[in-house]
């Protein structure tokens, strides 16, 4: 599935075509877990940084993600050490929420590390 979206300007007639299969599968994920209840404490958040970049939060609370075994990512976050300002991300759990920060060119790969982790058996390998 292919979506559009418009150039910077209403009447500029560019479009730039979006594969969205991350964001769909989190829409199938948030879907899956509205119990009429889930969704009015906890929930997915997707917000903009000022450095810029972007952030992920998916409260865990409530689903079977709960107390699951994650293990920190961190790739290119030593900024000024000749790493790509543009390509870096940080993902973790903290008080049961997902937490991911990253780059204004990693919201598909934040999006993407939370998916695949949350399909993937979660036990723990230094166990």
């Amino acid at each position: 599935m292919e979506f559009v979206i418009l150039g910077s300007s209403l009447n500029n007639s560019a479009f730039a075509p979006l594969h969205m299969s991350a964001l769909l599968e989190l829409q199938e994920w948030y879907l899956a877990h509205c119990n009429d209840e889930w969704e009015h404490g906890q929930g997915v958040r997707v917000e903009t940084l000022d450095n810029p970049g972007w952030k992920l939060v998916v409260d865990l609370a409530g689903t079977e993600l709960s107390g699951k075994y994650f293990d920190a990512v961190a790739v290119n976050c030593d900024a000024g050490n000749g790493t790509d300002e543009q390509h870096w991300f940080h993902c973790t759990i903290q008080s049961q929420k997902f937490t991911a920060y990253g780059g204004p060119r990693n919201l598909d790969t934040l999006l993407q590390i939370f998916l695949d982790w949350a399909k993937a058996d979660h036990t723990d390998p230094k166990q």
